[in-house]
């Protein structure tokens, strides 16, 4: 058996980066660590603002899209909200109420900031290593979220916002949150966000 290298091949050359969703190097908090193809994010020395955002890379303004995220290590369900955010939402924040911003971020314990306002603290709750699914339909304005392919809750009142999936973390240090880059579970109706 003759084994050698394709003209041209470089030896333990890197997998390619894979193509559609991830994190955006450019939209995310100091303390936050990249790694993983921009896939993987984690608050490693996040200011003590109450929200430190990692942004996607993929705005969208019509359509109706749909992202799955993952939170790898959990410190305290209190310290992780998953959603969607506009483009202008700054990376830090004093609070979770930003005036004139589209937004909604989803907590594991089941708390809802939705576009300036508290909307529940009474949703279902999801947990570390559960497949978070966030649709968006630009159309009508909704977001849902999802566990595990299954609806946890849906908010109104988004229409035509340029939006991109979050990962948002308060000043606990230790989360992992994942941007997955193909889905488990796709909603009849949706297009995987890339």
């Amino acid at each position: 058996m003759i084994l050698g290298i394709v003209a041209g091949q470089k030896r333990n050359a890197p997998p390619p980066a894979p193509a559609g969703l991830a994190f955006d190097p450019a939209n995310i908090a100091a303390g936050f660590s990249l790694t993983e193809s921009n896939t993987r994010l984690e608050s490693v020395s996040v200011a003590s603002s109450t929200a430190n955002l990692g942004k996607g890379n993929a705005y969208k303004n019509s359509g109706s899209w749909y992202a799955e995220l993952v939170i790898s290590t959990l410190v305290n369900t209190s310290s992780v909200y998953l959603g969607v955010v506009s483009a202008t939402f700054p990376l830090t924040s004093s609070s979770l109420f930003v005036s004139g911003e589209k937004y909604s971020f989803y907590r594991p314990n089941g708390a809802i900031f939705h576009n300036g306002q508290f909307w529940t603290g009474g949703a279902p709750s999801y947990a570390q290593d559960d497949v978070f699914g966030i649709a968006y339909s630009a159309g009508d304005g909704k977001v849902k979220f999802y566990k595990n392919g299954s609806l946890l809750f849906e908010v109104p009142g988004i229409i035509g916002s340029n939006l991109t999936p979050v990962a948002v973390t308060t000043n606990v240090q230790g989360n992992v949150m994942r941007m997955r880059t193909t889905p488990l579970h796709l909603p009849a109706g949706y297009s995987y966000w890339a």
